[in-house]
């Protein structure tokens, strides 16, 4: 009993830290999530602690130790015949290969999930799994297919009353249009991004939005609008300790030269 209230405990603690994106907090619950786990013997609980201990060092840019907690956790569902747990092990394992930049393999983890989501009618997963696929298209230039998938992923995430997973998808649709120089449609997929980010407090999805906000008003030559939003994403990123912070390094150093040559040519 007390193993069993220790680990209701724990995880939680992992989902009220994951949920303020303090996932260094969130990695250490989850851990002691797992060896409680694997003390009693409990195969559901061992193979949802690997899962998010996967999602934790995705979120803090570890990708490689990442895919081996998914792995894991890919190979446990299976022996457990759990095709919900099975479905989001492959997203997750597509959202790593994804940030290791290996598309190919990203879009075959994440049609897996899609095929089994749909298959138990999962469409919280389904959802959510859309929406990467539509980032990832994006990736690849593919922008017609991204936009198909994000809008079957908004679509499905309003129906189940997914607002985190909502709320990512119009940030990633904004650049999307804003690649495509739809430029007052990515304004008002951000600025509804930021909105619910901001109600829901999910600062790493706040600080993202922002960032991309940056992006849109640095193509929009909107240098000052661009250096303010991008000040206030390294600012929030550099407070949660997520990777962002050099991607928002690299954006401000731009945004810098950019105003420099136009102050130049100003002069």
């Amino acid at each position: 009993l007390s193993a069993d209230f220790d680990l209701i405990c724990w995880t939680g603690l992992s989902n009220a830290y994951f949920g303020l994106s303090n996932y260094l907090k969130s990695l250490e619950a989850d851990k002691k999530c797992l060896a409680i786990a694997l003390e009693i013997g409990d195969r559901a609980a061992e193979g949802s602690a690997l899962g998010n201990l996967g999602i934790n060092y995705r979120n803090l840019g570890d990708y490689k130790q990442a895919i081996d907690y998914y792995q894991q956790s890919l190979k446990l569902s299976r022996d457990a015949e759990d095709k919900r747990v099975e479905g989001n092990a492959w997203c997750n394992l597509g959202w790593a290969y994804h940030n290791l930049g290996d598309y190919q393999r990203a879009l075959d983890c994440y049609y897996q999930h899609l095929s089994l989501a749909r298959s138990i009618g999962d469409r919280r997963g389904e959802g959510i799994v859309l929406g990467n696929l539509g980032l990832t298209y994006s990736h690849l230039k593919c922008y017609e297919q991204a936009t198909d998938f994000y809008q079957q992923s908004l679509v499905v995430n309003h129906e189940v009353g997914n607002r985190r997973s909502a709320a990512i998808d119009l940030a990633n649709f904004g650049i999307t249009l804003t690649k495509t120089k739809q430029y007052d449609k990515a304004l008002d997929s951000l600025t509804e991004a930021l909105f619910i980010t901001r109600e829901i407090g999910f600062k790493s999805g706040e600080a993202e939005t922002l960032q991309k906000l940056a992006e849109l008003h640095q193509a929009l030559g909107e240098v000052e609008m661009a250096q303010q939003y991008c000040q206030q994403a390294l600012s929030l990123a550099t407070e949660l300790g997520i990777p962002l912070v050099a991607e928002c390094e690299t954006l401000q150093l731009n945004i810098e030269n950019e105003k420099l040559k136009m102050e130049e040519m100003q002069a």
